[in-house]
């Protein structure tokens, strides 16, 4: 993978992404008016609050292909339960009540924040060209810990353990 190629590229996929934020943002709720009693258990009220999360029929990725970034056909058209751009979480409507679906997307929203959108692009490309989406770094990260979520394992200082775990794999990638 050409990663200056994809790093040249990427603006466009920002743009994309904000374009796409923007023509949700009236539909969106903050996630803490969701009602879930044990995200608070695990991110701070600010990541909550400022999470914002839109149900929509179905969850859309970037047109990659269209935006100059080829070979990643497989994660372009794969059909997926909820995405993360940002702070902002796009859940298929049918899912909706899932609070481990949430849990899992609001790890993306630390892993955002964490890395900034350029550093979380290039390390989310680099995982789906090496190892396949579910493989990819970061989805195993979010995986990881939604399974002990699942299980009711409790994690103190749970948000900073994933900043820590996304600055060592981004450094470990060469992204640091």
């Amino acid at each position: 993978m050409d990663f200056e190629e994809l790093e040249l590229a990427l603006p466009r996929v920002e743009a994309w992404i904000d374009e796409y934020i923007s023509a949700h943002r009236e539909a969106a709720v903050p996630l803490t008016t969701r009602g879930f009693s044990r995200l608070g258990l695990y991110f701070s009220p600010n990541t909550l609050q400022i999470a914002q999360v839109a149900y929509v029929p179905k969850v859309v990725t970037p047109p990659l292909g269209q935006l100059g970034i080829s070979g990643f056909n497989d994660f372009e058209y794969g059909s997926y339960e909820g995405i993360t751009y940002k702070d902002f979480v796009f859940i298929d409507s049918s899912r909706c009540a899932s609070e481990s679906l949430h849990f899992h997307e609001a790890v993306h929203i630390v892993q955002w924040r964490e890395l900034g959108y350029m550093k979380f692009l290039l390390l989310y490309a680099k995982g789906l060209a090496e190892d396949g989406y579910r493989n990819c770094v970061l989805e195993v990260m979010a995986y990881q810990s939604q399974k002990e979520f699942d299980k009711g394992t409790l994690i103190s200082d749970f948000e900073m353990k994933v900043a820590q775990m996304v600055r060592h794999e981004a450094e470990e990638a060469g992204f640091g």
